[in-house]
């Protein structure tokens, strides 16, 4: 079952500028090499679960005012009128 392990699935061999004829590399060979590189994700995973438990807290927050002001509060002002 070695042969087949998950350690083995995310190495992936880097990608190298591609051999010019004379042993130097261009400039243009040098640019398709970084375009072919793989882009970095634009935000952290760290920083987007962040996001998401902050969206969440003020869910929560919102799903417990809004019942309060809805039918406590609005009863107490009705009840000061009457």
């Amino acid at each position: 079952m070695s042969a087949f392990a998950a350690s083995h699935l995310d190495e992936v061999p880097a990608a190298g500028p591609p051999p010019a004829a004379d042993g130097a590399a261009t400039g243009r060979d040098l640019l398709k090499a970084l375009a072919a590189e793989p882009a970095k994700a634009a935000v952290s995973t760290v920083v987007l679960s962040g996001l998401v438990s902050a969206g969440e807290w003020i869910a929560l927050a919102a799903a417990g005012l809004v019942p309060y002001y809805g039918y406590i509060a609005g009863f107490l002002v009705l009840s000061e009128i009457v």
